[in-house]
């Protein structure tokens, strides 16, 4: 999938991450998906692509930082959810990056 090309058609305008920052939260939690499951993360539509870069600088409203994403994608990976496919798109929903912020970051 070429993620690249997505995500310049998709980038928020005005976001804090840089187009750069949000691959690279991508790209680290693709290879991590692939190593814990043994097979690439199936390809997302561009609205999905969109929705997880708008949410990807906040949790809420709380600004943080491209580097945190690291911590708290490992210590998802660690984390054991039953019945759960481990893809980004369950990342970015409801609490689970903001229980992992906490438990890694804060």
């Amino acid at each position: 999938m070429d993620f690249e090309k997505l995500c310049e058609q998709e980038h928020p305008e005005g976001s804090p991450f840089t187009l750069e920052e949000c691959l690279e939260v991508f790209h680290y939690f693709f290879r991590k998906y692939e190593d814990f499951t043994g097979k690439p993360h199936p390809p997302l539509k561009g609205e999905q692509i969109h929705r997880i870069m708008v949410k990807m600088p906040y949790l809420d409203d709380y600004p943080i930082e491209p580097e945190s994403y690291k911590a708290m994608i490992d210590k998802y990976f660690r984390t054991p959810f039953p019945d759960c496919d481990y893809r980004i798109n369950h990342f970015f929903s409801g609490q689970i990056r903001k229980l992992r912020y906490y438990e890694e970051c804060y």
